[in-house]
């Protein structure tokens, strides 16, 4: 059995590594034959100077390209899950699901992105929300129940 990945990669820099890895291999088979180690002409072609700042605005702009590994739902969490759903449903709740982008109205009228972070039910039986919000001006990271 292959030991579980500590984080899984995704993102744009995904393709953007792999075509990297894959010319320094084709550099590394070129200098093992005893070629030479410069790069194709139409390989040299690809290549664009472009500013730190570019860069970091881009990762910015996309997020971490890393997200850890979720841990996979036990049989009796799923249950309880369901349960509460289907008791919400028939209380007419509405049921948003976990990870779902949605904008909260604050207090002084401002809409803020937020994340839905999870689910549970309330001592009343009421369905509750949990709402990650990160206001992007301030980078600022609370959590909220609603």
């Amino acid at each position: 059995m292959a030991p579980q990945a500590a984080c899984v990669h995704e993102g744009g820099g995904v393709e953007r590594r792999a075509a990297h890895h894959e010319r320094e291999r084709q550099r590394r088979q070129r200098e093992a034959a005893g070629g030479t180690t410069e790069p194709a002409a139409e390989e040299a072609m690809d290549v664009e100077a472009v500013s730190a700042a570019d860069v970091l605005a881009g990762v910015e702009e996309s997020g971490p390209n890393y997200a850890l590994p979720t841990a996979r739902e036990g049989q009796r969490e799923r249950r309880e899950r369901l349960r509460v759903d289907e008791t919400a449903k028939q209380a007419g709740h509405t049921i948003v699901e976990t990870g779902t982008h949605v904008e909260i109205l604050g207090e002084q009228g401002l809409w803020w992105p937020a994340t839905i972070a999870g689910r549970e039910a309330d001592v009343d039986g009421r369905l509750v929300h949990e709402v990650g919000i990160s206001g992007a001006a301030e980078y600022y990271e609370q959590t909220m129940r609603y």
